[in-house]
C-alpha cells in the first residue's frame, strides 16, 4: 500500500527512478532473507552434526568400555577355571554364573547412569529440580 502512495506523491518525471529505487529495494530485501536463510541452515546443520557425531562418539566408547570389561572377566575367569580342581567344577559353574550375572546388571547401570547423566547434561538440568 506505501509503495501504491509513494507512486501517487512521486512527482510524475521521477516516477521512473521511484519504480526503480523501490525494486532496487525489494531486490536487495530478497538477498539479504537469502542469505540468512542460508546461515541459518548451516548453523542448525552443524549443531546437528555436532550432537550425532557426540552420541555416536559416546556409543563407541560405551562398546569399547564394555569389551575391555568382558576381555578382563573372560581372562579372570579362565585363570580361575585353569586353577580349578575337578571336585571345584559344581562350585566354579555357580561362581561363574553369579560373576556374569553381575558383570551384566553392572554393565546395564552403567548404561542407564550414563544415560541419565548425559541427558541432565544435554538438556542442562538440575538433579533435584525445585518445584
Amino acid at each position: 500500500m506505501a509503495i501504491v502512495v509513494g507512486w501517487f506523491v512521486a512527482a510524475p518525471a521521477g516516477r521512473m527512478n521511484y519504480l526503480a529505487g523501490v525494486l532496487a529495494n525489494v531486490g536487495t530485501t530478497l538477498l539479504l532473507v537469502g542469505i540468512v536463510v542460508l546461515l541459518e541452515r548451516r548453523i542448525v546443520d552443524n549443531a546437528v552434526r555436532k550432537f550425532r557425531n557426540a552420541a555416536e562418539e559416546a556409543r563407541a566408547r560405551m562398546r569399547d568400555d564394555f569389551r575391555i570389561e568382558v576381555q578382563d572377566f573372560t581372562d579372570r575367569v579362565s585363570a580361575e577355571w585353569a586353577a580349578a580342581s575337578p571336585e571345584d567344577v559344581d562350585a566354579m559353574k555357580e561362581r561363574t554364573k553369579r560373576l556374569s550375572k553381575e558383570l551384566a546388571d553392572n554393565y546395564s547401570k552403567e548404561l542407564a547412569d550414563n544415560y541419565v547423566d548425559e541427558t541432565l547434561e544435554a538438556y542442562d538440568v538440575d538433579e533435584t529440580p525445585e518445584r
